[in-house]
């Protein structure tokens, strides 16, 4: 990675000033998911790494998407985002911009972000227990925890 790329990419606060979670993160997430609930998944908008951005920006006050934004409106446009202004990959993004995983994911605990597998290729979630909600052609999907590649603290 460029040091062009590390300058682009917004990074999680680290130190003294990283935010934490607001004190009533619980109940904003819980209104979070039943606000969209019902929304189509829609690339740019309400797809799965914008809407695990979009709770971290709502729990935490940071936009870990502040650069992607109104930068695709398609599948193509996403991995074309990816490449040209992440590191390449949804995995290496994430791992760019979010630090480093925990150490397992079993360790992930409810409002943290999680990497899963998914029919069409790697997707952000949000921890909700044991499952991981991620944007879904109506609403979420739930999948198992167990089934996450990597997970990061919120």
């Amino acid at each position: 990675m460029g040091q062009d790329l590390a300058a682009r990419l917004p990074r999680r606060p680290d130190g003294p000033a990283r935010p934490s979670r607001r004190p009533d993160w619980p109940a904003r997430l819980t209104r979070f998911l039943d606000q969209r609930r019902e929304w189509p998944f829609a690339w740019g908008y309400h797809d799965c790494c914008l809407a695990a951005c979009d709770w971290v920006k709502e729990a935490a006050g940071w936009d870990p998407a502040a650069g992607f934004r109104n930068a695709y409106d398609d599948r193509d446009g996403a991995l074309r985002a990816l490449r040209t202004l992440g590191a390449g990959t949804l995995t290496e993004t994430a791992r760019t911009i979010g630090g480093p995983p925990l150490v397992s994911v079993r360790f992930a605990r409810r409002g943290d972000v999680a990497l899963i597998r998914s029919p069409a290729g790697p997707a952000l979630g949000i921890v909700i227990g044991d499952r991981i909600a991620a944007a879904a052609p109506a609403g979420w999907s739930f999948v198992p925890l167990d089934d996450a590649i990597m997970a990061w603290r919120i």
